[in-house]
């Protein structure tokens, strides 16, 4: 028996190591790293295929940044490059890629916009239809000051800053943003309600 106590103090101390060994907080962002490791698409992402990979909540995020991108893109000041790298990493993290992922984006179309948007009031129909959970006069007050500033770009001929208000317009009514080229459907629908409205109270008096 004597001639395996030696061997007692190499199992403490190896016990000691391997116990010391063992970080569940290491080991859990390993694991998260490692996860989050995707297979990186093969070409370009253009903006419609940036779509498809999220959902709806994060469209506007989305193609917010590919705006951005693509105002960027063809300059080579300090301002464009540091926008550009900022919309990279905007779009990878919004499409389940890491930061650092080299993704090429094609962001041909971005700006893609109606040559005149809707009147106020039509966004205003549609948002108290689409966001009925919403506060209205919140909303409504949003949707005045972002119509105006997107009235002003367009005046102003500034398609960045114009499409990204348009983006926004679509967010707050709560509508895709394809359909802010023609809102009369909406504008219908509210205007018939209201005359049923009308007519309801008329009969009640």
């Amino acid at each position: 028996m004597r001639k395996y106590l030696f061997m007692l103090p190499v199992l403490f101390f190896t016990a000691g190591c391997l116990q010391f060994s063992h970080d569940p907080a290491a080991e859990k962002a390993a694991a998260v790293s490692l996860e989050l490791h995707k297979h990186l698409p093969s070409g370009r992402v253009a903006l419609d295929d940036a779509l498809k990979l999220a959902p709806a909540a994060k469209h506007p995020a989305i193609r917010g940044a590919f705006a951005q991108l693509l105002c960027a893109s063809g300059r080579k000041d300090n301002l464009a490059m540091l926008k550009a790298e900022k919309a990279r990493i905007e779009l990878n993290v919004l499409l389940g890629f890491l930061p650092e992922d080299i993704i090429a984006y094609a962001p041909g179309g971005a700006l893609d916009c109606p040559a005149e948007i809707p009147a106020v009031t039509a966004f205003e129909k549609a948002a108290l239809i689409c966001r009925p959970d919403a506060e209205p006069l919140e909303m409504l007050r949003k949707l005045r000051l972002t119509h105006l500033e997107a009235v002003y770009a367009l005046n102003r001929h500034c398609p960045c800053t114009y499409v990204r208000h348009c983006i926004d317009l679509a967010d707050i009514a709560g509508v895709d943003f394809n359909e802010i080229y023609d809102l009369s459907e909406y504008e219908k629908r509210f205007d018939d309600a209201m005359s049923r409205r009308q007519k309801e109270q008329k009969m009640a008096e």
